[in-house]
């Protein structure tokens, strides 16, 4: 029984640790062409409203994400990502028409040994996107 209660505390613990977060993006779903947006990058926990700190004791484990921008004639472009308290700021400027995405890729997490535990072996990949329509959307 000992060993059970052990086990349950040890999964619900790896759960937290490891699942309870996430990376995502929040910016205005309408855009204009050669007008600014604004991206912004949080982490935390999205559907309590738990937002961690940038400088914070896990934002460090998730910072080294992209962020690329893919207008709507299909060209990916690299955004630079600055640094402000509780999130990652990103801006692009339309230069067309039609539908951009958003996307956010994390391939640079550590690995989680949890072998001891009887648990495996994990490694956590965050991919998070985001679409914002330019001008009048056709169908």
């Amino acid at each position: 029984m000992k060993k059970s209660i052990i086990t349950i505390a040890l999964i619900l613990f790896a759960t937290t640790q490891t699942f309870a977060h996430y990376l995502w993006i929040e910016t205005n779903p309408n855009g204009a062409i050669n007008k600014e947006q604004e991206v912004k990058v949080y982490f935390g926990e999205y559907t309590y409203g738990i937002i961690e700190k940038v400088n914070g004791e896990n934002y460090p484990k998730v910072k080294d994400f992209t962020l690329w921008i893919v207008d709507a004639s299909g060209v990916k472009k690299q955004l630079q990502v600055t640094v402000k308290e509780n999130f990652y700021l990103a801006k692009f400027t339309p230069k067309n028409n039609g539908t951009h995405t958003l996307v956010l890729d994390n391939h640079k997490i550590d690995v989680v040994d949890y072998t001891k535990y009887d648990f495996g072996i994990f490694k956590t990949h965050y991919n998070s996107s985001v679409k914002v329509q330019v001008g009048k959307k056709s169908f």
